[in-house]
């Protein structure tokens, strides 16, 4: 069936994680795996069926059932089934950093149980956090973040590498870290500067602190969200949507995003926590 994983890593010397990777299987015969990673040199890899391809180099995919579009710093994929991939790259304190977008076709959302890190697309914001089997904990409003970074590493973390899309798995150790509250503390006791220059928005301020104070980074995170207010479906041209940040069960500035209209809401399955 359907499965998008993503791969973070720790950022030295940070509490903090950053999305390096993310690869789907739509599950419907004929479509290929894709998976999307950057090299040290932050430039975009990517591999088909697990077979390399140099898309940036205007290669073709080299699968009738995907078309590829590439967008000033967006690649979309889009399966002939209405599942739509879309990534963005972006420059983060000398490293980089991925965001991703899901849009998920409305048939599948309606007659499939989808569980995972983003929730599940039935619209409710509250019976997000489950467990594999999709059974609401019933603690969307109650969570802490320390309770949040437990349910992903606990939940969501990839165990066995049999079970891991990636073409190269690499360990989970990070699935066994414990929670590091500084970082948490230094966002709640940011300097009022930030926040109000954030305007309150905690993705902006969490990726201030994570940035040693330098607001610009924290701005950049306002403005990626602004770009675009109208999401992507199946049917529509491809431009690049930018949804509201996806929820972030874990210790980390919420550097992953999903986009969705009728398609559904944010979804996604079996991420690879810190």
């Amino acid at each position: 069936g359907f499965e998008l994983q993503g791969r973070f890593e720790k950022v030295p010397g940070k509490s903090v994680t950053t999305h390096q990777g993310a690869v789907i299987t739509t599950g419907i015969a004929g479509e290929p795996t894709v998976e999307v990673d950057y090299t040290k040199t932050c430039e975009l890899s990517y591999l088909i069926d697990d077979q390399p391809v140099d898309l940036e180099a205007g290669a073709a995919v080299g699968n009738d059932k995907v078309d590829f579009v590439s967008s000033g710093k967006s690649r979309i994929f889009t399966f002939d089934s209405g599942f739509s991939l879309k990534v963005t790259l972006r420059s983060w304190r000398g490293d980089c950093l991925l965001n991703v977008y899901l849009c998920i076709p409305e048939a599948v959302g309606n007659n499939e149980k989808i569980v995972g890190i983003f929730g599940s697309p039935d619209g409710d914001k509250l019976n997000d956090f489950t467990d594999r089997s999709g059974k609401d904990l019933g603690t969307a409003t109650k969570t802490t973040k320390r309770e949040s970074h437990e349910h992903c590493v606990s939940t969501w973390c990839i165990p066995q590498a049999s079970q891991n899309l990636f073409f190269e798995p690499v360990a989970n150790d990070a699935c066994t870290v414990p929670f590091d509250e500084a970082f948490e503390r230094s966002v709640v006791n940011a300097d009022k500067a930030i926040k109000d220059a954030c305007g309150g928005v905690e993705a902006c301020i969490m990726d201030t602190v994570a940035a040693d104070g330098d607001i610009d980074e924290g701005l950049r995170t306002l403005e990626d969200e602004e770009e675009d207010p109208e999401p992507l479906l199946p049917t529509d041209p491809i431009v690049p949507p930018v949804d509201p940040v996806a929820p972030n069960p874990f210790n980390a500035p919420p550097k992953e995003k999903t986009a969705t209209k009728t398609c559904q809401a944010p979804v996604a399955a079996n991420v690879k926590c810190p």
